[in-house]
C-alpha cells in the first residue's frame, strides 16, 4: 500500500471537488449530510480543509477538516474512504495523517452504539476503529448534531484525540460546543441544544 498523498482543495479544483463530491454523497446518509453545495464553499473558507486522498494516481478518500480561528479545537467533520480502496488500512492511514497534522484537541462526531437496534453492528464497528486509533468519548454527554437536512441526524456521541488530560472541564467543553455550533453548523452561540447536552455535565467530563 502506497502512502497516501493528501491535497487540500481550494474552490477552483474542479476535478478534485468533483471526485470528492460523489464520495460524499455515496458515503453519508441524507440526515448527516450538508448540501454538497457546502464542500466547495468550505473549500473557499479559513477556518476549512477539504483533503482529498490519493494512493499512486487512484482516489482513495476524503476528509472535512474544520479547524477554529477562535479556540483551539478542531472538527473532522467528515471522512470516507472510496468503495474500491475500502478494506486496505486507508481509513487507519487518513485518520492517522489527519491527526498528526493537527496541534490542537480533535473532535469527532460519531454515532452512538444502540444494542439490538438494525446496524448497530456498523456502528460498533466505526466506534472501535476510532477507539483504536486512540480516540476517547466524552462521558455523559449526548451529543446533538444540529440538522443539516429535513431528518433529523441520528444520536450522538462526541469523540476526541489530542488533548491532555483525562477530563475536560465543562467551561472548556461549552466553548467548543459554541464554536461548532456556530462557525460548523451557523448556529447560535446561545442555542438550547448546547445548554440540554451540558444539564447532566458537572464541573468536568470525564474521557473514556
Amino acid at each position: 500500500m502506497a502512502l497516501l498523498a493528501l491535497t487540500i482543495l481550494n474552490e477552483g479544483d474542479i476535478e478534485g471537488l468533483a471526485e470528492i463530491t460523489s464520495l460524499y454523497r455515496e458515503a453519508f446518509p441524507g440526515n448527516e449530510r450538508k448540501p454538497t453545495a457546502f464542500l466547495q464553499q468550505a473549500a473557499a473558507r479559513p477556518d476549512y480543509e477539504v483533503i482529498h486522498a490519493r494512493s499512486g494516481s487512484e482516489f482513495v478518500g476524503l476528509a472535512v477538516l474544520y479547524r477554529s480561528l477562535a479556540h483551539e479545537v478542531a472538527l473532522l467533520e467528515y471522512m470516507a474512504v472510496s468503495p474500491a480502496a475500502r478494506g486496505r488500512g486507508y481509513g487507519r492511514e487518513l485518520y492517522s495523517m489527519i491527526a498528526a497534522r493537527v496541534e490542537e484537541p480533535l473532535l469527532l462526531e460519531v454515532e452512538t452504539v444502540l444494542p439490538g437496534e438494525a446496524g448497530d453492528a456498523l456502528r460498533r464497528r466505526r466506534k472501535e476503529f476510532y477507539r483504536r486509533l486512540g480516540c476517547l468519548t466524552v462521558e455523559g454527554l449526548a451529543y446533538l448534531m444540529p440538522k443539516v437536512s429535513d431528518a433529523s441526524p441520528p444520536p450522538m456521541d462526541l469523540m476526541i484525540e489530542g488533548f491532555r488530560g483525562n477530563a475536560v472541564p465543562m467551561t472548556m467543553l461549552r466553548t467548543w460546543l459554541e464554536d461548532i455550533y456556530t462557525g460548523v453548523y451557523g448556529r447560535s452561540a446561545s442555542d438550547p441544544g448546547i445548554d440540554r447536552m451540558l444539564r447532566p455535565i458537572g464541573a468536568t467530563a470525564a474521557l473514556i
